[in-house]
């Protein structure tokens, strides 16, 4: 019930390790000495811990206890209910070389309350975070974020938070789905070094009155600090699901992700999808699909078959066209886009023509 969604792992004798980045994601069960902290994630880049786990202090003290409970993690918050204790259901889990995902579900995380909770990672800079709560009965949702010291900075109209750290790196906290949120601020109080710190800011991305909330997050880590104009996000609309356009400093890029099967179509960049999760890089057109039946990107063509694909990776590079696909579909078509050699699954073939299909037997 741990996943990690992280960049790497440093070069040459570990050089450069301190600037991975990585993602934790508590989706396993309650146990011994737990706190209420599951679907929490956490978040490290860049030299620094961006979101924390404030942990413990001593046994039987008030600041103990209100370190066990759900309002000092990373979790999605109902009212001011207490944390359920259910089984967990891993709806989604892929790692490939351009996009990770992890999809994490509790059906009673809190009284009459579903909580599914995924994570896209766009290797190897971003992530965003997509939750879906639902109930029969109206709530004000929260999900919460620990930061690490000093203050931050709220932009509420523009729906962003954002670190200030002068020295290290910054995250950038951006709502996607920005309608009807309110965005609130305190300090959060731990134990660090035997001493108790209270400045640790803690965010909490509200939608109240609800008895279904989406949420749509991009968690952005900068290396210094943080600079949000450049970063541009917009909300793209999905069937069955959320999705966005990211533009950054390493390009833009078009997510989609689906609860049940869906579709999204973008018109300005001939973009159109159907599955149940998507990256496609709209300046080298490198993709992943989850699930997929379909993309197309600039009007072309990039990927189509007959039956869902379980987890497909196609990059592009200058003389061939590198795909990744654990779990062969012989109905794959893929876009050549003028390559004339194709790499499949480590192996190397000829291309001939527009498309080619990786798995079929008479291709």
């Amino acid at each position: 019930g741990h996943y990690v969604l992280r960049s790497d792992w440093g070069g040459e004798n570990g050089k450069g390790f301190e600037d991975a980045r990585y993602l934790f994601l508590r989706g396993g069960r309650f146990g011994s000495h737990g706190h209420d902290d599951l679907n929490q994630i956490t978040l490290y880049a860049y030299g620094r811990p961006l979101l924390i786990d404030p942990g413990r202090a001593t046994y039987g003290t008030p600041l103990m206890s209100e370190l066990s409970k759900n309002r000092s993690h990373n979790v999605l918050l109902v009212d001011e209910l207490d944390m359920n204790h259910p089984a967990p259901t891993l709806k989604a889990w892929h790692v490939t070389p351009v996009m990770d995902v992890v999809e994490n579900a509790y059906s009673e995380l809190y009284p009459g309350v579903e909580h599914r909770r995924a994570v896209v990672f766009a290797r190897p800079d971003y992530y965003v975070l997509f939750d879906r709560a639902t109930s029969t009965d109206k709530h004000v949702y929260g999900i919460n974020f620990w930061l690490t010291p000093p203050a931050v900075t709220i932009d509420e109209r523009n729906g962003r938070v954002y670190t200030n750290e002068p020295e290290g790196s910054n995250l950038l906290l951006q709502a996607i789905v920005r309608d009807g949120i309110t965005i609130s601020q305190r300090n959060g109080t731990l134990v660090l070094d035997g001493k108790e710190r209270s400045d640790i800011p803690v965010v909490t991305f509200r939608l109240s009155g609800r008895s279904r909330a989406e949420f749509a997050t991009l968690l952005y880590p900068f290396q210094r600090a943080v600079a949000p104009r450049v970063v541009r996000v917009s909300e793209l609309d999905v069937e069955n699901g959320l999705g966005c356009v990211i533009n950054s400093p390493r390009g833009e890029d078009i997510i989609a992700y689906c609860w049940e099967e869906g579709r999204a179509e973008l018109s300005r960049h001939g973009f159109s999808f159907r599955g149940l999760a998507c990256l496609a890089r709209v300046g080298d057109c490198g993709f992943a699909l989850i699930g997929g039946r379909l993309l197309k990107l600039r009007g072309m063509t990039m990927a189509a078959c007959d039956n869902p694909v379980g987890e497909l990776c196609v990059e592009y590079a200058d003389n061939s066209v590198i795909v990744s696909c654990p779990e062969p579909e012989p109905s794959l078509r893929i876009a050549a886009l003028g390559r004339k050699t194709a790499i499949i699954n480590g192996k190397e073939r000829p291309v001939n023509g527009r498309t080619f299909m990786p798995f079929s037997e008479t291709n």
